[in-house]
């Protein structure tokens, strides 16, 4: 299959493995996978930093970030993390927070994401915009490449580079599921 020449860094496959979107020039892109035809949702080609397309699990919405560059430091600032469904295109913003995230993750019952922060950690946040962001996983001297919703959204996987951890969303109960000398980029459950 041939994909539109634009399609780059930070694409996201739907869970239904049809489409693909990403942002470009103010725009989220959504492709079919077999070729038949790209939308483009048009956002502001002159406003903030796009990035991090997340795919909720029904396919119905998908998560991303939003930032500014400084134009004294040049430094991310105002970074949120938003929501938009594609039914209405009704965007919520879900965050302002410091870092900008990598590893955008839905909870199955879409009402968490979690996000990998630039130290390496964890944190979730309501989906719905209320409530506090919470870290998941600390990071430590194993810092986090990426989180993964289990079944029930009673456990997350979390791949580190050297193995894969299960924590309990709350962020107890964590326990080494397979370690070694790997190189982990993804960890990722089979329905």
């Amino acid at each position: 299959t041939r994909y539109p020449d634009s399609v780059g860094y930070g694409a996201a496959l739907s869970p239904d493995g049809e489409q693909l979107a990403w942002f470009e020039n103010g725009s989220l892109n959504v492709t079919e996978v077999d070729g038949s035809g790209t939308a483009r949702i048009y956002f502001d080609s002159l406003g903030p930093v796009l990035s991090e397309v997340a795919w909720s699990r029904d396919g119905g919405s998908v998560a991303y970030v939003s930032y500014f560059f400084s134009q004294t430091t040049g430094a991310p600032q105002d970074i949120r993390l938003w929501t938009r469904r594609f039914s209405d295109g009704f965007a919520r913003p879900v965050a302002t927070i410091s870092s900008i995230p990598d590893a955008l993750a839905w909870s199955r019952d879409a009402k968490w994401l979690t996000f990998i922060t630039a130290a390496g950690e964890i944190h979730r946040v309501r989906t719905d915009g209320a409530g506090p962001e919470q870290v998941v996983y600390g990071g430590g001297t194993a810092p986090a490449r990426s989180s993964s919703w289990g079944p029930g959204d009673s456990l997350l996987a979390i791949a580190t580079g050297s193995g894969v951890l299960l924590v309990r969303p709350d962020g107890t109960g964590a326990r080494t599921l397979v370690s070694g000398k790997f190189a982990l980029e993804f960890a990722a459950w089979r329905d």
